[in-house]
């Protein structure tokens, strides 16, 4: 299998807000992921997550690997398509900068 190119970003959300690595994001639509305990699960959209890195799948989609937080307190990763997502928060913004 080949590997996919990984990128920096900044990419353009659902609403045309530029997205970095490591910048808060919130769910548009429901999603799949692998809990860290190795269960599959969904995040419902409204989740919050935060983006690892950017690749671009095989029909050229740019996407983000996603740490996300369910309300049960369990996390998990996904790789979702940045169309799919809202801008909430910027990582300078989580370390008290603006």
């Amino acid at each position: 299998m080949t590997e996919l190119p990984t990128f920096e970003g900044p990419y353009s959300d659902c609403d045309g807000r530029m997205i970095h690595r490591y910048d808060d994001v919130v769910l548009t639509e429901t999603v799949t992921l692998k809990i860290s305990t190795g269960e599959i699960a969904s995040a419902p959209a409204g989740c919050q997550a935060t983006v690892l890195f950017f690749s671009e799948s095989r029909n050229a989609e740019i996407s983000a690997d996603l740490e996300i937080y369910l309300s049960d307190g369990r996390f998990g990763f996904a790789d979702v398509a940045v169309s799919k997502m809202k801008f909430y928060k910027s990582a300078l913004e989580k370390q008290g900068g603006s």
